[in-house]
This record gives C-alpha cells, sequence and structure tokens, in this order.
C-alpha cells in the first residue's frame, strides 16, 4: 500500500532524529578506498540534484589541489559515493555528506558546519534505476519536505513529479508543486523546464531552469 505524504515526511523525521547527532560517529567510522577532487559539485548526490539547481556538473581534477576555495571532494569505497565534502570560500570545510545503506534505498546525510540540515533518500530498483527520491531541508526552523517521482524513458530520466510542503513549528507556509520535464542531447541533460503550481494564485508558471548551452 502507498504511503501517504504524512507518512512520507514521518520516514524523513525518523531518519533526521535518527543520525542528528551522529556526525562524529559517521565521520570516524568513514572508510573509502580513493579520493575524486572537482571544482564544484560534479556527481549528483539525487537524481539530477545538480542540473535542477541550474547548475551544470563542476570539472573534475587530475589530483588533490592546492587551494580549497569553493571545491568539492568526493570518497568512494569501491565504485559507490560514500562522502562528498564541499569547502566554502575561504577554504574551510562547510558541509559534508555521509551515505547509509539501507535495503532498497541510499540515504544521503548533509551536516553544515557538522550540524543535520539536509537528508536525501533514493529509492531504486532491483536494476538500481531509481523510483523516487524524499527530500529534506532545515534553514532557519522551515523545514522543507519534498517527494520527486521519476518517469523513466530508454533508461533517463524524463520527467520529474514534485511535490512537497514548507513547514515552521509543524504549521504548514506553502505548497510545493512541480513538474521537471527533461531533455537530453545523446547522454547529457540539454534542458530542463518546470511547470510550477501555485496554490495561492491558482497560475501555473513555466520557466526554463537549466540548459547546456
Amino acid at each position: 500500500m502507498e504511503k501517504t505524504f504524512e507518512e512520507e515526511w514521518a520516514v524523513l523525521d525518523n531518519i533526521y532524529n535518527e543520525y542528528e547527532e551522529k556526525y562524529f560517529e559517521m565521520s570516524s567510522s568513514l572508510k573509502i578506498e580513493k579520493e575524486i577532487w572537482s571544482s564544484s559539485l560534479h556527481y549528483n548526490l539525487y537524481p539530477l540534484q545538480i542540473e535542477l539547481s541550474g547548475y551544470k556538473p563542476g570539472k573534475l581534477y587530475k589530483s588533490e589541489p592546492k587551494t580549497k576555495k569553493n571545491v568539492v571532494v568526493y570518497g568512494f569505497d569501491s565504485n559507490d559515493l560514500k562522502y562528498a565534502g564541499i569547502y566554502d570560500g575561504l577554504s574551510f570545510m562547510s558541509l559534508e555528506y555521509f551515505s547509509a545503506l539501507k535495503k532498497n534505498k541510499v540515504i544521503f546525510l548533509g551536516y553544515y558546519k557538522k550540524c543535520l540540515d539536509r537528508v536525501h533518500i533514493i529509492y531504486s530498483d532491483i536494476n538500481k534505476i531509481p523510483q523516487y527520491s524524499l527530500l529534506l531541508f532545515i534553514d532557519n526552523n522551515i523545514k522543507r519536505y519534498v517527494k520527486e517521482i521519476y518517469e523513466i524513458n530508454d533508461e533517463k530520466i524524463a520527467r520529474i513529479t514534485a511535490y512537497g510542503v514548507r513547514r515552521k513549528n509543524e504549521q504548514v507556509i506553502s505548497i510545493i508543486d512541480v513538474i521537471y520535464d527533461v531533455t537530453y542531447l545523446e547522454d547529457e541533460v540539454k534542458e530542463i523546464v518546470a511547470t510550477q503550481n501555485n496554490h495561492k494564485t491558482g497560475k501555473r508558471n513555466i520557466l526554463q531552469i537549466y540548459s547546456c548551452k
């Protein structure tokens, strides 16, 4: 039986509560075989994370850069992404992601300055094709819950249906209702167009949020 949105949000809250105080445990138990450095985010932690933010993947470095300003380091165990560390403009580590595997899902826990403020859960089928993600972001006591459902065509994500809420003190202050249509140029994302449904005005806004040009 499919879960309600409230039940999905509860899953995110439970994961958050489980790992909120576990930064040092996650950090000390981290085991990686290799590091890869990039000029900005290069690997998506959840499907099309970078492109949905309007950015292009960063360039990979051949080795660890001497200057850490705004760079990202990824840690892999075999071929599995286990860690991502993001440096700020002053070359300090500001945001760290750790992965946790649970059955049919991958969980990324994001600690900003060692405080957990985001949880990403990616559910995939037996062929490791993503089916949907649950996302939680916390900023200034506002919690943003989102469920992204993926429509697959030719083994690529062709459409993302995103629904969610923003809450403050457990009160809903806004609704998230967006459809993202994704087109490709060979294997690279060419364009993402978002159709936003505004529940306050009843209007629909269409805008391009990513282009490879």
